[in-house]
């Protein structure tokens, strides 16, 4: 609803805070690792401003550690508070997505052959992998786009050597369904 915004986490890196654009104050991200910006990528606050979801590639070009963090906002110490890391290999979190409710985190990136699609689960507070879907091109996602913005819907996806990829997730069944799978010719 644009009452947060975060600064330019590519910019500042780990000195990045997200700002309240009622007050024009700042509120500190509980990051526990300095790192400088050209490490991150994709950054995501869901609809309310309380779940970030942030890809950090790695500081290598190649087999890099890369992480999935995600942040919810403490009312209580007034910050963002890391409630989940994933550590993949490749630019994993390259390509980010996540539902309006912070509910799904759809993420993938160059260099990891999957895409994987995640699910808040309330009763024990963290992150759980309800999609793990193995690309037909092992260099990864290039392009990355979802159709519901609550319930993740239709997942597009680009690769890095020219596959195009459709499917639909149905998060009552966690079905993952590919529906148009083509090497398209540039």
């Amino acid at each position: 609803d644009s009452s947060n915004v975060v600064e330019d986490v590519r910019w500042l890196g780990t000195n990045a805070k997200v700002v309240d654009t009622t007050s024009w104050t700042t509120i500190p991200i509980g990051w526990d690792f300095t790192a400088t910006g050209s490490y991150f990528y994709a950054v995501q606050l869901d609809y309310s401003g309380t779940t970030l979801a942030i890809g950090y590639i790695g500081e290598d070009s190649v087999a890099d550690e890369s992480k999935l963090l995600v942040f919810k906002y403490d009312s209580a110490q007034n910050k963002y508070v890391k409630v989940f890391e994933h550590v993949e290999i490749g630019d994993y979190g390259r390509r980010l997505q996540t539902t309006l409710d912070g509910k799904y985190v759809i993420v993938g990136g160059l260099l990891y052959p999957y895409l994987d699609i995640w699910e808040w689960d309330e009763e024990i507070s963290t992150y759980t992998r309800v999609v793990h879907y193995y690309l037909p091109d092992s260099d990864g996602i290039g392009a990355l786009g979802i159709s519901d913005p609550y319930n993740v819907g239709y997942v597009i996806i680009g690769t890095k050597n020219g596959w195009g990829i459709i499917a639909h997730y149905e998060p009552d069944t966690d079905e993952f369904k590919v529906i148009y799978l083509s090497l398209i010719h540039i």
